[in-house]
Formats: structure tokens, C-alpha cells, sequence
């Protein structure tokens, strides 16, 4: 339902500017406001929209027909995967894998961009903290094992690509006409040739100009045992392996595949292929002992990932036949300035004689440059841009001009990969090899008819035959892998000739983009820069000229490399910030890892010497925090606790067996009474030596003494125990409560009752 968001939008703008022409001064209310956006809708589509916005039966109509499916099943989503299953040196040799397929240097950022990418492809769940510790030492961690092209005592700043793992044709000058020549060639001296490009589309485009079959070099060698994973790195199949892609056995290259000793197999636009495909290819060729033959420009866009192959060959061999005269266009005058354009060679000078050629136009906005676009070009030209965005946008420009001409039927459509409707008449673009639809990446087709599902019926465009191919591509297919190419990129016009060429040039667009743009016409190559000024388009030019974003391999990245720091002194300021910097980073690190293990393990080692003890102490603490510990002792505790609680039980047990017993009185403990016991007889002891020691007199008198103290004692005793019985007796009697629920209390006792 947001297909048309865009052009409503605009329409929406348009209708509300109308309105308030005709009523200055006032704004749209929320009423009106909703008639316009219903207009905004309808406008130039009364057939596809119901009228009213609140039909909601009319939108599900247009749901069913498009094919839409609102409750589809859920993609099964894999567990997550802990921080601690992680392999880290796994993610280091992934990280450089990706960094090495990409281009032959790189820098540190480069792979501080990979590793997250490549921790959120494995599913790992984790606190934000703990994700970015793994991240910042695994991408130290790679960085360690990379080596730098910069030789020792040279700076070395962080935005220079210096890192790395490793333990020439112009455009239109005839190189179609040479291949066909060396072929023709090839076949009167008996030898066999096979063409093949980097792309199934220039595969396509060879086959159609030179009458020979053509493919692709990667069918080639995937069809030789080659395989590559998602990281980029490769590896070969022997016969009777398993392939990883089908889960079948390899059994080898079938026929059409299978080099022959003396085979000449051309590569055109070598410019494009990259140094891992080269190497594959050139293996598969020395064992069948066949040869390889380069075509290409080094000018043209370069390889997606480690470019420079066709430098390389040239290192290697050391002969090269170069084409300079250029045949392509019907102004002879243009070819002088597109030779100086692929050289780099004064990019003012090129500027002013294509401003003097009448071929640079300038525009005050993007949309007055699409504006001229879209209302000048003609079926067939090729438009460049730098971005798939500014594609998408002149794409939909020049397709509501079409609607317009009555060339686009939008009665019935459907929507692309990019978002913007498809309808017959329409031109598209397929974006993925699919040998079963019959269809490659960035070949063009007119739509025929869009069935009610979605389903196009697509003819090829530019194909050269008498009898041109129809393809039906499924809805699945063209929601995902088909969009709208009026314009494209670079990438989808190289190789492309043309009646007349248009490219845009904005801050995105590099040499080869420029160059590639504006060599496809053969009658006219227009360039649009925004802007009022013609010095500033000058100077933008020249800085898109100076812009070289390609990979041209390890030597030429050395070299931009050491020219990138050539100016800078190895003991100036440049190595104070790299000292500071590099300082600063190790604190933060160190910090950063110190606080990761504090907050993991609760403290840090104090030196080397204590670290031994405080893994012991950390242990202890980790195996404390244990679940399973924890509720040991729990079950500790609550044992502990019940054998206090039985222990007490006891003791109130004996207790009160004691009081049933003897009362109130304490038994007498048998250790104190042998005490006790022990006293007396010492006493008697004592009693008896001293009767002994006195004459029988005296001894006598003594006794009848002792006898009557004795007795005085043992009175003195008896009328204790009365006097405290008695008291006793008195305190019950006074404690206890009366009978007598009318008694009154001391103050209201007024005698007798009357």
C-alpha cells in the first residue's frame, strides 16, 4: 500500500498549493484535508483506488488481487547463541577473510565494520557492554595479525590503507572487432577458443556481437570444483566430494566445462574481474595447459572486491597490445576529450572542450535535472547515476512522464524490488541469474503484460535477434529481484553502445562512473551538474576525475599508501597525535576490559604475583554465586535451624519433667553434695584433733558447747522457714481472686447492708 506514497505525497502538495491559491490566507481544515488526500489517491489512477477512504472492502480487493497473503507463516528463528560460545579467534579469521575479498588493503576501521556484522549474523544475545568489549578486542585482535605495506619508521595514520593479510584498452577503440579477429584467427591455426566475461550480462553481449558462445568465468570455474563461502575465501572440490551447495556429489566438470591442451580462453572485460576468480581461472587453465588471453580497460569500473588483476598480468607478462584509436562516435572531435577523461589528463581542459561541445549541462536542483531527463530522453538511451537512490528517482520521473505519453498502461501493475509500481510498457531490469527463468543479472526487458498476481510476460530489449525472447517472471521473483531501469548506475551500463548517453554527476560519482557514462552514446555523451555556477561544475568535475575508489591490487595500494603519508614527518606532530592516540586508545581499552572483568568477576588481580590467589578467591566467590551451592545452603541453614528447634524442645521437655518432679525446689546436684559432703568430714576432722589434743575435761565441755550451738543453729533454722512459709500463705491468700463478684473496692465499703 505504499507503493505510490511518493506520488501521492506530490499530489497531495499540489492539490493543497490549488487550494490555497483560490483561498488566501486560509488553511485547509481536517474535512477538507481528507477530500484532498482522497483526491491525492485517485488522481491519475480512478481505476486502481477506491474513491472513498474509508472502503475498506475496496482495499482488501486490491490486497487479494495483488496476491497478498496477510498471515503467513513465521520464519523459524534459531536459538541464541551466548557470548561465551563464541570463538574469538574464529571471528578474527572471518573478519580478515571479508576484509581480504573486499580490496588488498584496508584499514582498522574496515574491520571494526565487519566484526559486528559478522557477531550478528551468528545469533548472539548479550548485555550492549559486553557486546562492545567482544567487539573492540576482537577487532585489536585482527589488527595484530595484519601487516602493513608501509615499510618500518614511516607514519602510519588510521584513515591510510595499510593493512593486509597477504602471508589497457579505451572505451570504444574496437576491442569487440580485436576479439573477433583473434578468434577467426584462432580457428584457422586449428586452436579452440572460449570467450568468457566477469558478468552473464557481458557474456551476453559477447555472444551477441561476436556469433560465438560466451559465459560467465565464474560458471566456468565453479563447474572446475571452485567453491567460496560467505566470507569470501575459496576453496576446490576433488572428485566424489560433497558440494556444499547441493549436498550432492562432485563428480567433476561436465564436457562443455572441460579445457583442452591449447585452448585459448579470452577474458573480456578483465578490468571487472577480481584477483580470487583470476587465480581459480588461471589454475584450471595451467592444468589443462590452455592460455589465457586479457581484454579489458583498466579505466572502466574495476572488480567488486581485490581488483587489479589486469595491472598484474601486465607485471607478469610483460607484453601488452594497447588500442588507442577510438571508433565508436560519429563526432570524431569527442574522441580527444574522452582519451584525455580515461588518462586523468588536465580534467579542466576536458571539462571546458566538452563545455565548448555543447555536452555539459547545468541545473540549479535535482529535480530540474530530472525534469530534463525524464522530458528528453528517448527509448534506448543510457542514463547514469551514481547511487541506486537517484536511480529510483529518475526512474519514477521519467515513468509518470511516460504514463503521461500514453507509452506506460497503469491499469493494471505491480511493485519492483525498488518500490515503484510495474506496468506494461514499462522497462525493467532483472538482478539475479536464473537459469530456469532464462533471465540474468542486469539484462532489460519490456513488459508485455502484468496478470492479476503479479506475473509479468517480459520481451528482451536490445538483444540484436530477429525473433527477440519472451520470459515470464513469477510475482516472487519481481518483487524481489526486478526493478524499473530507465537509469542505473555504472555498474549496469558498462558495456552498454547506445544512440545517446546521459550521466549525473553528483559528490558519489568517481572517475570510472564518470568515464564509463560518458562513452556509451554514440551520438551524443550529455553530463547534468547541479549547480548556477560554472566554476563550480568545473571544480566538481575535476574532483570526480581525481576520485579512484577501485582496487588495482597490492602494489598500487602500497603505493597510494606511502604517497598517502609521503609529506608527513616520521618525528613530527603526526607521530605526537599517533603516540597520544594510541596512548589514549590503550587506556581506554584497558579500562574497558578492566570494568568488563570487574563486573564479571568483582575485582581485578593486584600484580602477576597475586593472580593465582585471586583466581582462587574468584572461584570461591563464583562457586559461592552458584545456584546449586546456593541452595545447598539453604538446605544447610534450614537443618541447622530444626536441630536448634529440637534442641530447645528438649530442653522444655526436661524442664518441665523437672518441675512435675521436685516443684519448685532444685534437685541437689550430686557433685555439689559430695561438696558438700567432703566440707563436713573435713569439719569433723578438724573437731575430732582438737577433743583429742585437750584433757577430757575440757574436751567434754567443748562438746556440750558445739551440742548447744548445734541446736541454737537448727532452731534459728525451723524459725526461718516457718516465718517464710507463713508469708507464703499470707501472699496466696491476698493474690487470690474473690468469689464475691459484688465486692466493692477499698473506698466504697460503707459497713453493713441495710
Amino acid at each position: 500500500m505504499s507503493k505510490r506514497a511518493a506520488q501521492v505525497q506530490k499530489n497531495l502538495a499540489l492539490f493543497e498549493a490549488e487550494g490555497k491559491a483560490r483561498h488566501p490566507g486560509q488553511e485547509p481544515g481536517p474535512v477538507v484535508m481528507a477530500r484532498l488526500t482522497a483526491m491525492a489517491w485517485d488522481h491519475e489512477r480512478p481505476a486502481k483506488k477506491p474513491s472513498n477512504l474509508k472502503d475498506e472492502g475496496g482495499w482488501r480487493a486490491e490486497l487479494d488481487a495483488l496476491g497478498c497473503t496477510p498471515h503467513l507463516p513465521r520464519r523459524h528463528r534459531p536459538p541464541p547463541v551466548a557470548l561465551d560460545e563464541m570463538c574469538v579467534q574464529q571471528l578474527v579469521s572471518r573478519a580478515l577473510d571479508r576484509c581480504a575479498a573486499a580490496a588488498s588493503t584496508w584499514t582498522r576501521h574496515t574491520v571494526q565494520e565487519h566484526v559486528p556484522r559478522i557477531i550478528t549474523e551468528t545469533g548472539v544475545r548479550a548485555e550492549p557492554a559486553a557486546l562492545r568489549d567482544l567487539i573492540a578486542i576482537t577487532t585489536r585482535l585482527a589488527v595484530e595479525d595484519c601487516l602493513s605495506v608501509l615499510p618500518p619508521g614511516l607514519v602510519r595514520p588510521e584513515h591510510v590503507a595499510h593493512l593486509t593479510s597477504l602471508d589497457v584498452v579505451a572505451a570504444g577503440a574496437g576491442k569487440t572487432t580485436m576479439l573477433g579477429v583473434a578468434i577467426e584467427t584462432a580457428a584457422a591455426e586449428g586452436r579452440a577458443a572460449r570467450i568468457t566475461t566477469p558478468t552473464k550480462k557481458a557474456a551476453a553481449v559477447a555472444q551477441q556481437e561476436l556469433g560465438v558462445p560466451a559465459d560467465s568465468v565464474v560458471k566456468l570455474v565453479h563447474a572446475n570444483g571452485w567453491r567460496w563461502n560467505r566470507d569470501g575465501v575459496w576453496t576446490r572440490l576433488n572428485p566424489g566430494a560433497t558440494d556444499p551447495d547441493t549436498g550432492s556429489t562432485y563428480n567433476g566438470p561436465a564436457a562443455g566445462a572441460r579445457l583442452v591442451r591449447g585452448e585459448r580462453i579470452v577474458v573480456d572485460e578483465a578490468e571487472m574481474l577480481d584477483q580470487d576468480t583470476a587465480l581459480a581461472l588461471s589454475t584450471i587453465a595451467a592444468e589443462a595447459g590452455a592460455t589465457l588471453a586479457l581484454v579489458g580497460d583498466r579505466a572502466q569500473l574495476p572488480a567488486v572486491g581485490r581488483g587489479g588483476v589486469l595491472d598484474l598480468a601486465v607485471q607478469l607478462s610483460g607484453g601488452t597490445f594497447d588500442l588507442t584509436t577510438v571508433h565508436r562516435f560519429t563526432d570524431p572531435e569527442y574522441a580527444d576529450p574522452t582519451v584525455r577523461m580515461r588518462e586523468g589528463d588536465n580534467p579542466a581542459l576536458v571539462f571546458d572542450r566538452l563545455r565548448a561541445l555543447g555536452l555539459i549541462e547545468l541545473r540549479e536542483s535535482a529535480a530540474a535535472v530530472q525534469e530534463t531527463i525524464a522530458g528528453t530522453t528517448r527509448d534506448g538511451d543510457a542514463i547514469t547515476t551514481a547511487t541506486n537512490d537517484e536511480a529510483r528517482e529518475l526512474n519514477e520521473r521519467i515513468r509518470a512522464q511516460r504514463m503521461q505519453r500514453g507509452e506506460v498502461d497503469d491499469t493494471r501493475a505491480t511493485t519492483g524490488s525498488d518500490g515503484l509500481a510495474i506496468g506494461m510498457g514499462d522497462v525493467i531490469q532483472t538482478r539475479k541469474n536464473d537459469s530456469r527463468l532464462q533471465v540474468t543479472n542486469r539484462q532489460n526487458w519490456t513488459v508485455q503484460h502484468v496478470a492479476e498476481n503479479g506475473t509479468i510476460w517480459a520481451m528482451e530489449v536490445g538483444s540484436g535477434r530477429k525473433h527477440r525472447r519472451t520470459v515470464t517472471l513469477p510475482a516472487e521473483y519481481v518483487s524481489e529481484y526486478t526493478h524499473l531501469s530507465y537509469a542505473s548506475t555504472a555498474y549496469g551500463m558498462q558495456g552498454a553502445t547506445v544512440h545517446a548517453s546521459h550521466t549525473v554527476l553528483s559528490d558519489a560519482l568517481a572517475a570510472a562512473g564518470v568515464y564509463v557514462g560518458m562513452t556509451r552514446g554514440q551520438e551524443a555523451n550529455r553530463l547534468y551538474i547541479v549547480t548556477a555556477d560554472l566554476d563550480d561544475a568545473r571544480e566538481q568535475f575535476t574532483a570526480a576525475l581525481e576520485r579512484d575508489r577501485a582496487d588495482r591490487g597490492l602494489t598500487a595500494a602500497t603505493q597510494a599508501a606511502r604517497e598517502a603519508v609521503a609529506g608527513l614527518a616520521a618525528d613530527g606532530p603526526v607521530k605526537l597525535l599517533t603516540a597520544e592516540r594510541a596512548r589514549l586508545a590503550q587506556r581506554i581499552e584497558h579500562a574497558a576490559t578492566e570494568d568488563m572483568v570487574r563486573r564479571r568477576w568483582g575485582s581485578v588481580p593486584t600484580g602477576t604475583t597475586g593472580v593465582q590467589q585471586w583466581a582462587e578467591a574468584v572461584a570461591g566467590q563464583q562457586a559461592d554465586t552458584d545456584p546449586h551451592v546456593t541452595e545447598a545452603q539453604k538446605e544447610a541453614e534450614h537443618t541447622r535451624r530444626e536441630q536448634r528447634q529440637l534442641a530447645q524442645c528438649h530442653a522444655n521437655a526436661r524442664a518441665s519433667l523437672r518441675q512435675r518432679i521436685y516443684g519448685n525446689q532444685r534437685p541437689n546436684d550430686p557433685a555439689a553434695r559430695a561438696a558438700g559432703w567432703r566440707d563436713l568430714a573435713q569439719e569433723a576432722r578438724r573437731d575430732l584433733a582438737q577433743i583429742e589434743s585437750v584433757p577430757v575435761a575440757e574436751a567434754a565441755q567443748l562438746v556440750r558447747v558445739r551440742s548447744a550451738l548445734a541446736k541454737a543453729e537448727r532452731i534459728a533454722a525451723d524459725q526461718v522457714k516457718a516465718a517464710v512459709e507463713a508469708r507464703a500463705v499470707r501472699l496466696a491468700r491476698f493474690s487470690s481472686p474473690s468469689t464475691d463478684r459484688r465486692r466493692s473496692g477499698p473506698g466504697h465499703d460503707f459497713g453493713r447492708s441495710l
